[in-house]
């Protein structure tokens, strides 16, 4: 057996059973052996990085590993946006690049491939050797791997807050009078939602996350949503007024904290990694431990100063009326819709789509000046069921994501929220949706620019002329590859045509006709912080 059949093999033996890739000269035998192999299924991308935002967005969506497969030289220079942003994502994922023959001194597609790979900061194995390629693929496999899901086995035991750190931050927190517990990705990856309600209970906390970890509370009566500069009104009051703050698994990030302005009060921060603790932010109490682990002991671990160790619930910030203020809340009330001829207004466009849209549906959303209001109003029923490609802060990554989180999920509706930047720089991926028939709903945000950096420009005073663009017909481009598409210029007309794309058993495009006067409040809170949005 060839080296490359032996490779295919063990990564079809190794339980992989989806690829994303470009064919090329340097990859193309692999591929094939793939692409025949029982079980595998194979998604050709139009670009390699496409293929590599695809198998992030399998990964986040399955939690599973994400594999994707490109070919040499510039097959790879392609991939280095997406790449970096799965590894600052810390996204499982395996992509395999063709190598240009050893004797082949010539080829003008050569290069250190090493260092490309490096330089994204991703690990990088050389498969070109015979006597030892499949070693070390296995070996490249098993650090790819989820290295932050639960435990396994479970008879293994988990590492226990250190005692004295322990004590310390339950006294804080039994002191506390309006508490809340704050939940990041690390809560998500160790299934610790009943552990953390738990705790929330005992001492009457509300409840809330990252964006990430967005939709873990789902369905909890005292669940704020998410926290930070996407928080909605009356998350972002309450949390602000909390007196204690107990995060788990988050990294308590200036997006997470609003520039720390959230963050008032006592901070408990509880992560596995001690590392993660005071990166962003130093805590006033610091527990390491994953969060499962670390939320039953503090639950155990509280005490009232009045009565000794708490036996039962306590209202803590749950007094009366409160489930049903944050039931009541309504969205809308935060803003005044400015939709008139000249568009659509974001907060309102996203709030009916809210409404219209079936709510089992999992949402993909893009960088630019829209992202925070979808982000803020579509709601999502459990982790998992949103994704945010912006921990590099790159445009144009959503549309592959969302058709490799759509592979995760055939049997409900994907939705991507994109900029009409942003999908500029991957319209080519429309086809690839066609081709791969999966259940996709492309919501084009569009207000002919680039929003965030007209924001940016007149808060600087400076032209904003090179941000604009020539309006561009969506819908007519996505008709012409093949998809069921719409313009919205009015509410109406969103509302007819999100209740008629919806029911399509493929994929289609809704061209949302924005106003581009409208400032988001996460854009305005940005400039005045400073003017950074990154």
């Amino acid at each position: 057996m060839r080296v490359l059949e032996m490779l295919a093999a063990e990564l079809v033996g190794s339980g992989l059973d989806t690829v994303f890739g470009v064919v090329g000269e340097g990859n193309v035998e692999l591929t094939t052996h793939l692409h025949r192999s029982p079980g595998v299924r194979y998604v050709a991308a139009r670009r390699e990085d496409g293929a590599v935002a695809m198998a992030d967005g399998y990964a986040r969506a399955s939690g599973r590993l994400g594999a994707a497969t490109v070919t040499h030289g510039p097959g790879l220079t392609n991939t280095v946006t997406p790449l970096t942003e799965a590894v600052r994502a810390r996204t499982p994922m395996l992509l395999v690049a063709g190598a240009v023959g050893l004797t082949d001194r010539t080829n003008r597609q050569r290069l250190d491939q090493a260092r490309i790979g490096a330089a994204a900061g991703a690990g990088v194995v050389d498969l070109t050797n015979p006597a030892h390629a499949v070693a070390d693929l296995r070996r490249e496999q098993a650090e790819a791997e989820p290295a932050d899901r639960p435990w396994q086995p479970p008879t293994l035991p988990r590492p226990a807050p250190d005692p004295y750190q322990l004590a310390s931050a339950a006294q804080a927190l039994a002191a506390a009078q309006r508490p809340v517990i704050l939940a990041g990705r690390g809560a998500v990856t160790a299934a610790a939602r009943e552990e953390l309600e738990r705790l929330a209970d005992r001492v009457g906390a509300l409840v809330c996350t990252t964006l990430f970890a967005n939709g873990f509370f789902a369905g909890n009566p005292y669940d704020l949503g998410v926290c930070g500069g996407f928080a909605t009104g009356l998350a972002e009051r309450l949390i602000g007024d909390a007196d204690c703050v107990v995060a788990f698994g988050a990294s308590l990030n200036r997006w997470t904290t609003a520039n720390g302005r959230l963050l008032r009060g006592t901070v408990i921060h509880c992560d596995h990694d001690p590392a993660a603790i005071g990166w962003w932010l130093s805590p006033d109490h610091a527990l390491v431990a994953d969060a499962a682990t670390g939320a039953a002991a503090l639950a155990d671990a509280v005490t009232d100063p009045a009565t000794g160790p708490a036996t039962g619930p306590v209202t803590g910030y749950r007094g009366p009326g409160r489930a049903s203020e944050i039931a009541s809340y309504d969205v809308a009330d935060e803003f005044q819709d400015a939709s008139g001829p000249d568009g659509i207004d974001v907060h309102a466009a996203s709030v009916l789509l809210d409404r219209c849209l079936p709510a089992d549906r999992q949402i993909v959303v893009d960088v630019g000046h829209f992202m925070s209001v979808p982000s803020k109003y579509v709601r999502v029923r459990g982790p998992g069921s949103y994704l945010s490609l912006s921990a590099f802060g790159a445009i144009g990554l959503s549309l592959p994501a969302a058709i490799g989180a759509a592979a995760v999920h055939p049997d409900r509706l994907t939705v991507c929220f994109v900029g009409d930047g942003g999908l500029m720089m991957c319209l080519s991926e429309l086809d690839t949706a066609r081709r791969a028939r999966l259940p996709l709903l492309v919501v084009v945000m569009n207000d002919d620019a680039y929003g965030a950096e007209v924001q940016l420009c007149r808060h600087h005073g400076i032209a904003d002329d090179l941000a604009w663009f020539e309006p561009v017909d969506f819908a007519a481009t996505a008709a012409g590859l093949g998809l069921p598409a719409r313009t919205a210029t009015t509410l109406d007309e969103l509302e007819r045509a999100t209740g008629e794309l919806a029911r399509v058993a493929g994929p289609a495009l809704l061209d949302v006709r924005l106003d581009a006067r409208v400032v988001t409040k996460y854009y305005r809170d940005a400039i005045a912080a400073g003017g950074h949005h990154g």
